[in-house]
């Protein structure tokens, strides 16, 4: 019988550890992948809600924008209308006293040149 340093059953072995080895690599890659994609999948569904919040949003001003309450707050708000029928009372401001000319007024400070800036960081006032 003839003594061979590698028997078949060890090529059998080293070949299922090969290929157990290759398939845990193939994993941990779908698995990092798997953990990026969820990432992403998480990232995107928090801007689609926010997305929708926004558009809800925008038919409640809409729905408003095109409402009779809404036209009539611009007409007395800002067109200054009236209906018939009504008074309108318009405040006429009072008119403030001027500034007396006694105030004195706060001093601007004049700029120092900048050669004296350093004059006096060096040597003192």
């Amino acid at each position: 019988m003839k003594s061979s340093y590698w028997k078949p059953r060890q090529f059998l072995i080293l070949g299922i550890l090969v290929l157990l080895f290759l398939f845990l690599v193939d994993l941990n890659q779908r698995l990092v992948q798997l953990n990026r994609l969820t990432q992403k999948r998480d990232q995107i569904q928090a801007e689609v809600t926010a997305l929708q919040q926004t558009i809800e949003a925008l038919g409640t001003q809409k729905a408003y924008a095109t409402s009779e309450a809404a036209v009539e707050a611009y007409a007395r708000n800002q067109a200054n209308m009236v209906k018939p029928g009504e008074n309108p009372i318009i405040l006429v401001p009072l008119r403030t006293a001027p500034e007396s000319a006694g105030s004195n007024p706060t001093p601007t400070p004049s700029p120092v040149p900048p050669w004296e800036v350093w004059w006096a960081l060096f040597f003192g006032r």
